[in-house]
């Protein structure tokens, strides 16, 4: 750990700008902005554990109201502040429209986002260690493998033939990996990444029966959520009709099972009623859908203590806490200068304050980052 940060009380340096997919850290953790939406994310999110529901539910607001930090923070919630309660799994797409194309192309995100970047290859990995230990306790145990997985999935052919799939591999990595992997013809490729991600959301919420009676079940929810889906209506016609489809699929094969997903998007109310076909809008939890707004200025403090806090060393130490090694002044100055007070913008203002402080070594048991501080070093700090 540098010596600097040592002397902030901070483990590490806490403004990095960090991957989408990376929701174990710490600033996920942090809520930015109001209650209400906090609230009702919340109360979203319990719901396919609590109630073993399926859950379809749209965020959305104006650029920079911090969507991306919205669903990070639900994440968070589940994967490590709440792992043991929740029990879940979650997967992110930031985006299902190709840069390169300008089209919907949900076999490029699954690639991009899920295969590539997720836990998705070792939570498969994981489900088949956990299935065949169930599977050794079950009275039929010693019949046809195929025939025991049909029957212990009470003749759900639909879902028999990606288990099997998945027991004939040799479960290490790469194996499963391969199996994973996208195949065939490209233009059914799409598809394919749906009915793959319908499949294991299923197979990982399913209720297995025990010998007793009981159930046995790999995880307690299945949450997905899909970033910037505002992009495809920069597509067209057709392609917004294929996103619809797509979207309707992801809910309406995961009925009855404990789910929930979840869009998010930069738009108003009516914007966002035109980005969903009628028969998708009327399938929302709450037709409303959950609206972030910009952080005011009398909420940028709180943000900010809570992101340092996060990343304390000794949250007990009374003289390096709250906003050190912050002046309260120069974080009260940024507030009110920050015209689009986003998240982003936030880490990247304190983060160039920070190294520039640790570049010219400033003594932190004598003194703080100051307005004055950073306005003779850095002039335009607070232009923003």
């Amino acid at each position: 750990m540098p010596e600097f940060f040592e002397s902030a009380n901070l483990k590490e340096f806490p403004f990095n700008i960090t991957s989408p997919a990376n929701f174990a850290d710490e600033k996920c953790g942090v809520w930015a902005g109001y209650d209400e939406p906090k609230q009702k994310l919340e109360s979203v999110i319990s719901m396919p554990k609590d109630f073993k529901t399926t859950i379809f539910q749209f965020v959305y607001g104006d650029y920079g109201v911090g969507k991306t930090h919205a669903l990070r923070w639900v994440a968070h919630e589940i994967l490590h502040k709440q792992k043991d309660e929740f029990n879940s799994v979650v997967y992110l797409m930031d985006k299902i429209v190709s840069a390169s194309t300008n089209k919907v192309d949900f076999a490029w995100a699954y690639t991009e986002y899920i295969f590539q970047r997720s836990t998705f290859i070792d939570d498969v990995m994981k489900f088949k260690i956990f299935f065949e230990q169930i599977r050794t306790r079950h009275p039929n145990y010693g019949i046809d493998q195929d025939d025991l997985c049909l029957e212990m999935l009470d003749n759900r052919r639909d879902l028999t033939e990606s288990l099997i799939k998945l027991l004939r591999t040799d479960g290490d990595y790469q194996s499963v990996k391969e199996m994973l992997k996208l195949s065939g013809p490209a233009v059914q490729q799409s598809n394919a990444a749906v009915s793959l991600l319908i499949d294991y959301f299923r197979l990982f919420t399913y209720e297995f029966k025990n010998i007793d009676g009981g159930r046995n079940q790999f995880k307690n929810a299945a949450y997905f959520f899909i970033d910037e889906f505002d992009l495809v209506m920069e597509t067209g016609g057709a392609q917004y009709g294929i996103a619809n489809q797509q979207i309707r699929r992801l809910f309406d094969e995961m009925e009855a099972f404990p789910y929930c997903l979840m869009l998010s998007a930069t738009a108003t109310a009516a914007e966002r009623e035109g980005m969903l076909e009628p028969y998708l809008l009327s399938r929302l939890e709450d037709m409303n859908g959950i609206s972030l707004e910009i952080l005011t200025p009398a909420e940028i403090p709180p943000f900010v203590e809570g992101i340092l806090d996060a990343y304390r060393i000794d949250p007990s130490d009374s003289k390096k806490c709250k906003m050190f090694p912050f002046d309260d002044e120069f974080i009260d100055q940024l507030a009110d200068s920050a015209t689009e007070a986003q998240p982003r913008k936030i880490f990247k203002k304190l983060g160039l304050a920070l190294r520039y402080a640790q570049q010219k070594h400033l003594d932190l048991s004598k003194n703080k980052i100051t307005t004055s501080f950073i306005e003779k070093n850095i002039p335009d700090f607070f232009s923003d």
